[in-house]
């Protein structure tokens, strides 16, 4: 593994899901060292930190924009400047909801690599396990009978598709 890259884990937006992310990203290291060969040992891990802060609700958030105490991009972006100061180089967001506020999180921390949910992962998706409607990166491949349109969010820089004939 890398030992000079730290990664950052945001969380809080469900306990149990930066905890699973937490677990996840553990599982994937080990796997890793294995193809590569590498002995698989507590020291062989990459530093990686875990924020795991309170983050108002952000399915409400999108529903009420605006300025108020519902909205969690305040808190989000206190838990990225504990894992900038604790040398995370790259974060990931263990809630996907949270990715409508990518582009200012990684805005106002322009050292730090922060991963997008679903440009690291719709390039290596199977196209038969599309979800019915979500909001993609206008790059990210268009699965078969799939339509698509701009997302209705005017800070949104994503499509939103969903499968013909299929019930939300």
């Amino acid at each position: 593994m890398n030992r000079t890259r730290v990664v950052g884990i945001l969380g809080g937006m469900g306990p149990a899901a930066g905890a699973d992310f937490a677990r996840l990203f553990v599982q994937a290291c080990a796997e890793h060292m294995r193809v590569l060969q590498i002995p698989v040992s507590d020291q062989a891990f990459p530093e990686h930190w875990l924020a795991q802060v309170p983050v108002p609700d952000r399915s409400t958030a999108l529903a009420l924009p605006g300025a108020g105490g519902h909205q969690p991009l305040e808190p989000m972006l206190q838990a990225m400047g504990k894992l900038a100061a604790l040398g995370a180089t790259t974060v990931a967001v263990a809630c996907n909801t949270a990715h409508a506020w990518h582009g200012e999180l990684q805005e106002r921390f322009p050292q730090l690599e922060v991963l997008h949910v679903a440009r690291e992962v719709a390039p290596r998706w199977p196209r038969v396990v599309w979800p019915k409607s979500v909001c993609w990166p206008r790059q990210a491949p268009t699965a078969p009978g799939c339509m698509t349109r701009p997302c209705a969010r005017p800070d949104c820089n994503a499509t939103f598709r969903s499968l013909k004939n299929a019930s939300a």
